[in-house]
């Protein structure tokens, strides 16, 4: 179930490494990306887009800018018309 995948997705090293060299902006687009691969999937979002979604979520929070996760999240909601993501944050 997505849900789960959510909780136990494990972060990787190098998505990690990756993250902290990206600027505000870049981050936001990242994070953009990967809301959206994990939205216009039909069924269930693969593991790995869950993976790297949690990977830019945790990042956005170290940072202590929690808002540029939000702010692509709603971005692609509201281009996909939808009021709720797939996965619950």
């Amino acid at each position: 179930m997505v849900g789960s995948a959510v909780k136990r997705a494990e972060p990787e090293p190098v998505c990690q490494e990756l993250l902290k060299e990206m600027s505000d902006k870049q981050l936001e687009s990242e994070a953009t990306r990967e809301i959206w691969l994990c939205e216009i999937t039909l069924g269930s979002p693969w593991v790995e887009d869950v993976r790297r979604r949690t990977c830019v979520k945790e990042e956005c929070e170290r940072r202590g800018k929690a808002g540029i996760f939000s702010r692509a999240k709603q971005r692609v909601l509201r281009v996909l018309g939808k009021t709720e993501g797939r996965i619950n944050d």
